[in-house]
């Protein structure tokens, strides 16, 4: 391959890496430390490469992300975030891939390595956690506003 083209397939790539090796580790060093590790191993293993580029790329982040950032410390996250990054790795990965890529189900097996219904319920417990930390978040707010209101009549 071209190393003009495979310059040109990467950098198509980029942005859904960011995204996802930062819906994995929310650290934006770890981050860029992920997907620059991603491009490596494709560098290194692309000529035993068996599947698209693009799955590969995921795939190894994720393994990447498994691997290597459990001892990873997260900065200070924004309040409407932290629902989001309470759910277990596997369940944003997961959620990450079905709503933000056009991966098939067949792809999300091979990158998350799991099987279809063990997807299925990362994706089910994923999105009821979910919308249950974001339903108590806004309760939270609500009555932090409420009290503010009450106190300084508003």
């Amino acid at each position: 391959m071209n190393l003009k083209f495979l310059e040109l397939d990467l950098n198509g790539h980029m942005q859904s890496l960011y995204q996802f090796a930062y819906a994995l580790v929310p650290n934006e060093l770890a981050s860029e430390q992920l997907v620059l590790q991603t491009y490596q191993a494709y560098m290194i293993e692309r000529k035993e490469m068996t599947e698209s580029m693009e799955l590969f790329l995921f795939q190894r982040l994720f393994q990447l992300a498994q691997t290597k950032c459990h001892s990873i410390r997260s900065p200070q996250l924004k309040p409407e975030l932290s629902p989001f990054y309470s759910l277990e790795s596997t369940q944003r990965a997961i959620l990450f891939l079905k709503h933000k890529t056009a991966f098939s189900f067949e792809q999300m097996e091979k990158i998350v390595n799991l099987f279809r219904h063990e997807i299925m319920s990362h994706l089910l417990i994923g999105r009821e956690r979910l919308l249950n930390q974001m339903g108590n978040s806004i309760e939270t707010r609500s009555n932090e506003q409420d009290e503010f209101d009450f106190k300084y009549q508003v």
